[in-house]
C-alpha cells in the first residue's frame, strides 16, 4: 500500500453529466473539499475509467471515489475485478452520482443529489454485494465482463446501443432510453433462443432479456424487480413471444416492475444462466453495448465493497 497518500483516487468521467459537465464537477469536487475529504484527482481528460482504475490499483490506491454514472461506475467494477495486483475485498468504491443514467444507486440508497452523496465518504458504510460475471462472443473471440447492477439481451441491448448512438448526436438527456425504444419496435424481430437456469432449460420465441444482481436501469425502469444484491443469485426475467403493441401497454409498468404479471413475462432466480439464440442476440452490461450470444452468467458472491450512507 501507498503511505502519506490521501484516503481517496478521485476519478471522473469527463463526458458525464452534459456540456456544462467540467463547471458542475468543480462544484462536486469543492463540495468534497468542504465535507473534509481527502482525494487525489485522476487528471487524465479521458472517459478510461477502467484503464484509470486499473493503473491506480498497481500504484498502490485501494479506495476510489467515482464522479460518473452507471456507464462510469460499471468501467470501474471492471477495472477492479480484471485486475491480478490484489483480492477485490480489499478496494471499495465511493459512487458520486454524476451520469444521464443514475440506476445502480436507486438500489442500494445512494442520493442522486451530489451535495448529499457527497457526504457518503466521511460519513457511509460499507455495503458487500456480489458482482455477476459473463462470457459472450465479442471482437477477439470469447470475452469476459463483470456487472454490479444489470446485463440485458435482445430487445433491450439492441435498443440500448440505439440509445447510446442517438445520445452522441443530440440532447435528449434521460429521454434518449425512452424515445428510442419506441423506435425501435419497428425494427425489432423476435428470435428462437434456449435459456437454462441452474439446469432448468426453456426453449422459446424471445423478444428481450435481462439478468440482474439489482433493481432499476434505463433510467428508473424495474427490469429485474425480483434483483437482491446480497442473495447470492441472478434474478432472470424474459419476454417471451409478445406483440409489439403489448410491449407498448406495458412499458409504463417497468416503471413499478408490475410488468411481470403479463402472462409472456417469465421470472427466476439462479446461480448461473445460460442463453443461446439462432440468430445471436447483443449484450449490453450497465449500459455498455458488447458483443453477441451465446451467453453464460455467473455471480461472485459478496465480493464488492462500495460505500453507502
Amino acid at each position: 500500500m501507498i503511505n502519506d497518500k490521501p484516503n481517496f483516487f478521485l476519478i471522473y468521467n469527463p463526458k458525464s453529466g452534459g456540456s456544462n459537465s467540467a463547471l458542475d464537477r468543480e462544484k462536486v469536487f469543492a463540495e468534497l473539499t468542504a465535507n473534509g475529504v481527502s482525494y487525489i484527482v485522476d487528471e487524465s481528460d479521458d472517459t478510461d475509467t477502467f484503464g484509470k482504475t486499473t493503473r491506480a490499483i498497481a500504484a498502490g490506491h485501494r479506495k476510489f471515489i467515482i464522479v460518473g454514472g452507471d456507464g462510469t461506475m460499471n468501467q470501474a467494477v471492471n477495472g477492479i475485478f480484471k485486475q491480478t495486483e490484489v483480492p477485490s475485498n480489499e478496494i471499495t468504491l465511493c459512487l458520486i452520482p454524476f451520469g444521464t443514467g443514475n440506476d445502480w444507486i436507486r438500489t442500494v440508497g445512494i442520493p442522486a443529489d451530489y451535495r448529499r452523496a457527497a457526504k457518503i465518504p466521511v460519513h457511509g458504510k460499507i455495503f458487500i454485494q456480489d458482482v455477476g460475471r459473463v462470457t459472450y462472443q465479442g471482437t477477439n473471440g470469447t470475452e469476459t465482463h463483470y456487472f454490479a447492477n444489470i446485463a440485458g439481451f435482445g430487445y433491450d441491448a439492441y435498443v440500448n446501443r440505439k440509445t447510446n448512438e442517438s445520445a452522441a448526436k443530440s440532447n435528449m438527456g434521460k429521454f434518449s432510453y425512452l424515445y428510442t425504444l419506441f423506435k425501435c419496435l419497428l425494427s425489432y424481430r423476435h428470435t428462437q433462443a434456449k435459456i437454462t437456469v441452474d439446469g432448468k432449460t426453456t426453449e422459446t420465441i424471445l423478444y428481450s432479456g435481462n439478468v440482474g444482481k439489482c433493481k432499476y436501469n434505463g433510467n428508473g425502469m424495474m427490469q429485474v424487480p425480483h434483483a437482491e444484491p446480497t442473495d447470492g443469485q441472478l434474478a432472470v426475467t424474459m419476454i417471451k413471444g409478445i406483440s409489439k403493441l403489448g410491449i407498448t401497454i406495458e412499458t409504463p409498468n417497468l416503471y413499478n416492475g408490475t410488468f411481470i404479471k403479463n402472462k409472456h413475462i417469465e421470472i427466476s432466480s439462479g446461480k448461473s444462466v445460460q442463453v443461446e439464440s439462432m440468430p445471436p442476440v447483443e449484450l449490453e452490461c450497465d449500459g455498455e453495448s458488447l458483443g453477441f450470444s451465446p451467453f453464460n452468467f455467473d455471480v461472485i458472491p459478496i465480493s464488492l465493497h462500495v460505500l453507502v450512507p
